[in-house]
């Protein structure tokens, strides 16, 4: 089961790389309207002011995220936590409150690592999240060795 910290933890890894290209962005647009307002250009600052609600806006898209995955939880189980059971064989059996689906490992398009978890990203935007400490048989490491031996396939 998944708990909001765990969905947070999973948001903020999808959102890093956005954020850091979308802060250099406006690192550099910064500096350059700055420049331009201490050169004189008063209308500079009404553009600074606008590049300064970037970072507010991805707060609120992460905010958001958190939010909806939580909320689609609720609408489609009843709970904000649904169980899942994910069985890795010849392929990845992913069952969540009683509805499975296989993946094939070549559909694997990344796989990725938190601290607490492990996230499988997919074709279509899709991925499946495997918390490290909740293995029944096997672990993370042999998981992650079978990602490895089965991507190249």
């Amino acid at each position: 089961r998944f708990n909001k910290e765990l969905i947070k933890e999973y948001v903020w890894r999808f959102w890093r790389t956005h954020v850091i290209v979308e802060c250099g962005i406006f690192l550099a647009f910064l500096l350059y309207y700055l420049y331009l307002f201490l050169a004189g250009y008063q209308w500079a600052l009404w553009v600074i002011l606008m590049v300064c609600s970037i970072p507010v806006m991805l707060v609120v898209r992460i905010r958001r995220d958190n939010k909806l995955i939580m909320e689609r939880n609720v609408a489609l189980y009843g709970k904000e936590d649904p169980e899942h059971i994910i069985e890795i064989g010849e392929e990845i059996l992913y069952t969540e409150e009683g509805v499975s689906f296989r993946i094939s490992p070549k559909d694997v398009k990344k796989c990725t690592q938190t601290k607490n978890l492990i996230i499988f990203k997919f074709k279509g935007n899709m991925a499946v999240l495997l918390k490290k400490d909740s293995f029944v048989q096997g672990s993370a490491e042999e998981c992650l060795a079978w990602f490895e031996k089965n991507k190249q396939k």
